[in-house]
């Protein structure tokens, strides 16, 4: 690829975030290599190869994490086992390093807001709430806003599948 436009973005269709995406050959090309280290275990984030031990200690900050523990139990009690088991993934699982929020569905993980019944769907955007800055739960507000004209083109009529 020499120019940006090899990349064939010009020439995408929709892609999808519900089903697995069919990208252009460039694209498929650069998700592939960057999937390549994923088959390797993993050892710790580097720069240049080197693990550098206590480079980020957890350490008391003063801000109590209760509120987003406590969140966090609510949502996963009130997700099926089934809901659980995507949603809940172990630190050291292959599918946390596979995790990519970008729209179309390259690695898909976890459950979808709108697959949810109401009840707990709230305590997912609850879960959200407790857990994000001011700030970021306004993006996320904003976001989910800029996507409304997206759900009638997709033929998204539910509410569930736009968020307050």
């Amino acid at each position: 690829m020499t120019h940006w436009t090899d990349f064939g973005l010009g020439q995408m269709p929709s892609l999808p975030a519900r089903r697995p995406a069919r990208f252009p050959a460039a694209m498929q090309a650069l998700v592939d290599e960057r999937a390549e280290p994923l088959r390797e275990p993993f050892r710790g984030l580097t720069t240049e190869g080197t693990i550098r031990p206590g480079l980020f200690p957890l350490q008391v900050t003063g801000v109590s994490t209760a509120p987003i523990t406590q969140a966090a139990v609510a949502f996963a009690g009130a997700l099926s086992d089934e809901q659980r088991q995507r949603a809940v993934l172990p630190l050291d699982s292959d599918e946390r390093r596979k995790w990519l929020n970008a729209h179309p569905f390259v690695f898909r993980h976890g459950v979808m807001l709108e697959e949810l019944a109401s009840d707990t769907r709230r305590l997912g955007l609850d879960l959200l709430r407790a857990s994000l800055s001011a700030s970021g739960l306004h993006g996320f507000r904003t976001m989910s806003r800029l996507q409304r004209p997206a759900r009638g083109h997709h033929g998204l009529r539910r509410r569930g599948a736009c968020w307050p």
